[in-house]
């Protein structure tokens, strides 16, 4: 092979590199794990095998750990609680969709044939992320109909005076640590 020709399948390879790191060849890729730990209101770390896996629950934001709703009342501390009952010590049904940009996996994750995604949105305890362009239009309209019924029921959140979205509040707390 020429010089020249080497390089360019080279330029090629690297090219394409990250279509292979981002997308799973395989599609969805369902497991079952033991939950271990509950890092917050939309993160788990569950066991497949011998490994630990950090998972993101699609679809949803819950409030950080340390985040207050205006009248105080300790959001994602709730949060956090309200999906260790669900999930921790069970035997979970994981559909993993993807990799985030944290290393985390993306993922609807069931108990059952119960989706904990959406009961943490049905029950208040989480808003619906609306950054993701893989989500089909069926499951928007599932997730957008659980915020609304949690809104009109004033479960979780919803009952306190107010909040910051989760995503705006970490955005305001980059800002008010980029000043100090």
């Amino acid at each position: 092979m020429k010089q020249y020709d080497l390089r360019a399948v080279k330029i090629l390879c690297i090219g394409l590199l990250p279509l292979f790191l981002f997308f799973p060849t395989s599609g969805i890729k369902t497991i079952r794990a033991k939950c271990e730990r509950v890092i917050d209101g939309d993160t788990v770390e569950a066991r497949y095998g011998s490994r630990l896996l950090k998972l993101r629950l699609a679809f949803i934001d819950a409030p950080e750990i340390k985040q207050l709703s205006l009248d105080k009342v300790p959001i994602g501390l709730r949060s956090q609680q309200f999906l260790q009952d669900l999930a921790l010590g069970k035997e979970l049904v994981i559909k993993v969709l993807q990799k985030d940009r944290y290393g985390r996996y993306l993922a609807e994750i069931y108990l059952g044939k119960t989706s904990l995604n959406l009961t943490m949105v049905e029950s208040g305890q989480a808003v619906i992320y609306r950054y993701y362009e893989f989500q089909t239009v069926q499951q928007k309209v599932e997730y957008m109909r659980g915020e609304a019924m949690a809104k009109r029921k004033r479960l979780g959140m919803w009952k306190t005076f107010g909040f910051y979205d989760p995503h705006a509040y970490r955005r305001l707390k980059r800002r008010s640590n980029a000043k100090q």
